[in-house]
């Protein structure tokens, strides 16, 4: 009968620890998820500043040659 209950107690808590295990694993899925659909937005937003600084360098040369040419 002692071992019969203690089988049962282990098998609670083998249970129970795969319970706990389960629900780490699905928040470690949710917040690797979360942390990929971070990681494309601030791609994005790096390649838009990255394409105004380009277009903000050409400018700058224009002007520079623009004021070199009056200068003349």
């Amino acid at each position: 009968m002692k071992a019969g209950l203690q089988g049962a107690i282990l098998l609670i808590a083998a249970k129970r620890q795969d319970a706990i295990a389960s629900a780490m694993a699905q928040h470690d899925y949710d917040t690797d998820v979360q942390a990929e659909d971070e990681i494309q937005k601030l791609t994005a937003i790096n390649n838009q500043q990255l394409e105004i600084l380009h277009e903000l360098r050409q400018l700058l040369a224009e002007r520079e040659r623009d004021s070199r040419a009056t200068a003349q």
